[in-house]
């Protein structure tokens, strides 16, 4: 295990710690997030990204019809800036293409919005973001 390396299809369960870790979030809440994305769609893909048999990074794949949702995109801040994030985007790219689908949508935070432009996406909408007044959180 010391040497795996690259994205693994793994159970939504195995896949919630290293989400909380890229996303820095509580367990509690991969699993109020995971639960809200994934309700109705059977055919979820979970992956997680290994370098050196470590967990580092997350991705999923939602399909719905013949377009390939990506969510879930997440590094571990130790493994930020080589790569990893965008190498776990492509990976759901290829699994839905081979899975059929002719279109990859996502959403993205300011953070990676370079490196998907890079990788060919473009802003088709946007969506405000809204917190409760007085919350420091974000």
């Amino acid at each position: 295990r010391s040497g795996q390396r690259g994205p693994r299809h793994v159970s939504e369960r195995s896949w919630r710690p290293t989400l909380a870790g890229g996303f820095g979030s509580p367990l509690a809440f991969t699993r109020w997030l995971t639960a809200t994305e994934t309700q109705g769609h059977p055919e979820n893909r979970f992956y997680v990204g290994y370098l050196d048999g470590e967990p580092v990074a997350t991705s999923q794949l939602v399909r719905t019809g013949a377009t390939a949702g990506i969510y879930g995109v997440s590094t571990v801040p130790s493994h930020r800036g080589r790569g990893i994030g965008e190498a776990m985007t492509w990976h759901v790219i290829r699994e839905g293409a081979q899975a059929g689908c002719t279109l990859a949508t996502l959403q993205t935070s300011e953070m990676a919005e370079s490196i998907y432009r890079r990788m060919g996406f473009r802003t088709v909408a946007s969506y405000p973001s809204y917190r409760l007044a007085g919350d420091s959180a974000g």
